[in-house]
């Protein structure tokens, strides 16, 4: 119950190397996604130009074409709806690892390392 509850809140402040690589693996799942989705956006636009060159011509346009074309419409908003989701989702991943990488890694003897490197080779 409330042990394994502070475990669990401890495991998540201090991250080992394995929770990095799932939620690197988790990034690059999210990421994927999101060059799919925004291929089935960009392919759902193209469509979607041809129907409005096709609509400036009356002959060729009708309520076949118009339905498609509001199905379109309705289907890429879906799709620009779930892109600035998993957008939202990846930042925050990104954030959660970086405060992860912050908490395992030590800044301060890093810099000091860093001072004696430069102060060696001036």
């Amino acid at each position: 119950g409330r042990r394994e509850a502070l475990q669990e809140e401890a495991r998540k402040k201090r991250p080992d190397s394995s929770d990095l690589k799932r939620k690197m693996e988790e990034i690059e799942a999210v990421e994927k996604r999101l060059r799919k989705l925004k291929r089935r956006r960009d392919e759902n636009n193209r469509k979607e130009l041809r129907l409005l060159l096709l609509s400036l011509n009356p002959a060729s346009y009708g309520t076949a074409e118009r339905n498609q074309q509001l199905k379109l419409q309705l289907a890429t908003t879906m799709l620009e709806r779930k892109i600035a989701h998993s957008e939202k989702h990846v930042e925050k991943l990104n954030q959660e690892m970086q405060e992860g990488i912050n908490v395992e890694f030590d800044w301060a003897r890093f810099k000091g390392a860093q001072q004696r490197a430069a102060a060696a080779h001036p």
